[in-house]
């Protein structure tokens, strides 16, 4: 049974062109309520020869011959068999399936675009952002980015961890330089598509880098710099040394 109109023509519908008698009526409410548990848009159900698949309407996948195909078609159909013409039915891959862990974080009331010059700075602790704490990286060259995170002159700041990224989709890169504004551990860090980081803001008075998927290294490569049998702490500074190059990490005693 498909549900049906009375004077609307709707593919997927059939059209009476006259008034519903009541037991049309009454069976356009089960068919719909059977539609919606058990036959949604990514519903699968075995292939049916005789049945009229419409694109975007359900059901979308059939299961035939062990596999499970998506209706890709342009157009109604009725009697392709799954296999035999990829234009209609694509086999499925289980990405059409299920939806993908975390994907949903960049969505909502805190997340925010960043979209600037070559050279630019972000006030981060103006109303436009201060509430945000996921930030896209858009442009469409290489370009620099600042994230501002206090302004002592007005006594504004952006306090807490935050997230920028790149979209997995750029051709470009971004570069977030160590200046007076942020601090990226006095190496420029450069972020391409798939690339992120995390930075605390307001951290005397700038946006302090924590963790970036470009920041990696085996903890058996770590030599310390040894004082006394320790390694070097020097005014709440951990000094390491990390394939010969020395790396100062800010501490604090618990």
């Amino acid at each position: 049974m498909t549900l049906r109109t009375r004077i609307t023509t709707a593919p997927g519908f059939t059209n009476l062109n006259r008034e519903f008698t009541w037991e049309e009526l009454d069976e356009n409410f089960i068919e719909l309520l059977n539609l919606i548990q058990t036959e949604g848009a990514d519903a699968i159900v075995d292939f049916d020869p005789a049945v009229e698949y419409v694109p975007g309407v359900a059901p979308l996948f059939v299961s035939f011959g062990g596999n499970i195909y998506k209706n890709v078609a342009a157009e109604e159909h009725t009697g392709v068999t799954p296999g035999t013409d990829p234009s209609i039915w694509a086999l499925t891959s289980t990405g059409d399936l299920v939806h993908e862990q975390n994907t949903d974080v960049r969505l909502g009331r805190f997340h925010a675009d960043l979209s600037g010059a070559v050279t630019e700075t972000f006030n981060l602790y103006t109303s436009a952002f201060i509430n945000k704490n996921y930030f896209a990286l858009l442009n469409t060259v290489d370009c620099t980015y600042t994230f501002r995170t206090a302004d002592p002159a007005i006594r504004q700041t952006k306090r807490g961890q935050f997230m920028v990224f790149v979209p997995d989709s750029a051709g470009y890169k971004v570069t977030l330089p160590d200046n007076a504004f942020q601090s990226v551990g006095g190496v420029d860090l450069v972020l391409e598509a798939g690339d992120f980081a995390v930075f605390e803001g307001d951290v005397e008075g700038k946006s302090l880098l924590i963790a970036s998927n470009k920041i990696t290294f085996q903890t058996e490569d770590i030599a310390f710099t040894e004082q006394s049998g320790h390694p070097v702490v020097t005014d709440q500074v951990l000094r390491i040394t990390v394939d010969g190059q020395d790396y100062d990490i800010n501490v604090k005693k618990l």
